[in-house]
């Protein structure tokens, strides 16, 4: 399948980001994004809790999860080949110094 090496870039980068985390900050930041991504609530409320339950070090992690389900959701929507594999984290599209975190705090 196509998407299979797309599926496991977000495998890893979910995989990366729960191991900089707590089991009790893993819950609540999973808990946290999925009601976002449901619209059950709005992105103010998600980075505060977001923000609660990630260490400075695993916001990184958060925003290459977040670009690797944003690829994953493109690709299949539109049919596109995958692309190739980046580091976990990278916002690839603008020049470091241009690049702001997904998480705003």
């Amino acid at each position: 399948w196509e998407g299979a090496g797309t599926l496991m870039a977000d495998a890893a980068a979910k995989t990366a980001l729960f191991a900089a985390l707590a089991d009790d900050a893993r819950a609540i930041y999973w808990d946290a994004l999925s009601r976002f991504l449901t619209l059950q609530i709005d992105k103010p409320e998600f980075d505060k809790l977001a923000l609660a339950s990630l260490p400075v070090e695993a916001i990184p992690l958060h925003n290459g999860l977040i670009l690797a389900l944003l690829r994953t959701a493109l690709e299949a929507q539109s049919g596109a080949p995958e692309a190739e594999e980046e580091e976990v984290g990278a916002q690839p599209s603008a020049p470091a110094e241009e690049r702001k975190p997904l998480v705003s705090g």
